[in-house]
């Protein structure tokens, strides 16, 4: 062991040669030191200068990172947000749909309600083109066996069963009931009586056969209520017993009722024309007028008509008191230039007052005239009065003396009358009736009475006529071009054709 130790230490440096060593070592590895510390400066320095746009670079690629980074992360934000903002907004859109299809299905449904219900009008339209309404006939008898003659003309012009035929007889006067029910057998028409058969005027002064007048009133009241409230009809025309009638008296009646009912200013349509002679008429058949005079003999009413003056039905005396104002209410009827009816009874209850001098001669019309394929709107107040009235005041005026010196030449013409007297006095000139009725003359519009002379056509105008006349122009209305002036122009003749 002490060898080795020998050994060992003999291999070991000494120690004040290593301190001494060490000692120079360092020192020279100062001056390397500090000629390495300068070099490393020197190189550093030279270094940082080169290095310094570098690192702006480094810097700006990483504001750029940063910048995209952001953008990145504000863009990758955006789309969860997005994404969940679409899921909402999918939810808030599938629920409004679903509420819009809930809503667009109930309109549908509404709809289809709506359409069935125009199906069901255009369907009742079309039923009602199809087949027009029905208009009853009711004929009034009494004790004439000759109410076989007006039937054979109502059953041999009817065109259909559109116009349901109703007698009704007064009493039950033998021979003419049994003369009813044959044809009622024949024709099968709907056959009534009037069961209540008390006089009606005892202890009453006989005058113009009251008793017969308050028959006829109670009779009328009784069998209208008949057809308007048991049987319901809408529309009838009264036929009485004595009466001939035209080949186209159904067809007139017929196209004249939409008028009618159009018109507020209409309350009846007639068949006759009180002025109806052959000299006093243009043989016009299709002309057709408004007047402000209850004819009656032969006439259209409405169920609407026979609601208001049916309660207020008088004792007697009916068609005058149909003239009166408070039933007519301002309102005109429908006439024909050429009648449609004509009466043959001579004998009646009037006891031929009129018949011999006014009722016996009244042309008849002969030709059928298709009324239903014309337009029959020119009768409406507000186109007939303007065409009427310039009509009048185009006309030239003639006095009254012009008249026996056989100075009226150009048509139209017109004569004036002040007052009843002066009117009366020019009827009898003319040969036209010359009594007013609840003060109108027979046949008159406006006061203003239609007729021919010498195959001129002659205005027999109130005085105060040029006042209206202004009154009218001050408007500033102008008729229409179609109905300019009366008379109206013939329509085509193919229009018109023998029966």
């Amino acid at each position: 062991r002490p060898a080795a130790t020998k050994e060992r230490q003999a291999r070991r440096p000494n120690s004040c040669a290593v301190d001494a060593a060490f000692s120079r070592a360092l020192k020279s590895a100062g001056a390397h030191s500090s000629a390495a510390a300068e070099l490393h400066g020197w190189q550093h320095g030279r270094r940082g200068r080169r290095a310094l746009p570098a690192a702006v670079t480094a810097m700006k690629r990483l504001h750029v990172l940063l910048l995209a980074g952001a953008l990145l992360w504000a863009f990758v934000t955006g789309l969860i947000f997005l994404q969940i903002s679409q899921n909402r907004l999918h939810g808030v859109l599938h629920s409004q749909a679903v509420a819009l299809e809930r809503d667009v299905r109930s309109q549908l449904g509404s709809n289809d309600e709506v359409l069935d219900q125009l199906k069901q009008w255009k369907k009742a339209i079309d039923e009602a083109r199809e087949k027009p309404e029905v208009i009853a006939v009711l004929v009034l008898a009494c004790n004439r066996v000759t109410v076989t003659r007006t039937l054979n003309q109502v059953m041999r012009y009817r065109p259909s069963s559109r116009f349901p035929v109703i007698v009704s007889q007064d009493g039950y006067h033998n021979e003419t009931a049994e003369a009813l029910l044959r044809y009622q057998r024949k024709y099968e028409f709907t056959l009534l009586h009037q069961p209540d058969q008390t006089k009606l005027t005892e202890g009453m002064t006989a005058v113009y056969n009251i008793e017969g007048y308050h028959r006829i009133s109670r009779h009328y009241k009784w069998a209208l209520s008949q057809v308007f409230d048991r049987l319901k009809y809408t529309a009838a025309i009264v036929v009485e017993d004595d009466l001939d009638i035209a080949p186209d008296f159904f067809e007139y009646f017929s196209a004249v009722l939409p008028v009618l009912r159009r018109d507020p200013t209409l309350f009846c349509a007639s068949a006759y024309n009180d002025n109806g002679k052959r000299s006093q008429i243009t043989l016009q058949p299709d002309m057709l007028h408004r007047t402000d005079f209850f004819s009656g003999l032969g006439w259209l009413l409405t169920r609407e008509l026979w609601n208001e003056i049916g309660p207020q039905w008088p004792k007697a005396f009916w068609d005058d008191w149909i003239r009166q104002p408070e039933q007519r209410k301002g309102r005109a009827c429908i006439r024909p230039e050429v009648s449609r009816s004509r009466t043959f009874g001579r004998v009646g209850v009037s006891e031929g007052q009129f018949f011999d001098k006014y009722l016996k001669d009244v042309y008849l019309n002969n030709v059928f005239v298709r009324f239903s394929g014309m337009d029959l709107s020119y009768l409406l107040q507000t186109r007939y009065d303007d065409a009427f009235h310039m009509t009048i005041n185009e006309s030239r005026v003639y006095a009254f003396a012009d008249l026996g010196k056989g100075l009226v030449s150009q048509t139209p013409a017109r004569i004036h009358y002040a007052n009843e007297s002066e009117f009366v006095e020019i009827a009898k000139a003319l040969n036209i009736m010359s009594d007013f009725k609840a003060g109108v003359p027979r046949t008159a519009y406006k006061g203003v009475v239609s007729t021919y002379i010498n195959g001129i056509r002659l205005f027999v105008v109130p005085h105060l006529w040029p006042l209206e006349v202004r009154r009218h122009q001050a408007n500033g209305r102008r008729p229409s071009a179609l109905h300019a002036r009366l008379p109206l122009p013939k329509h085509p003749a193919a229009v018109i054709g023998t029966m």
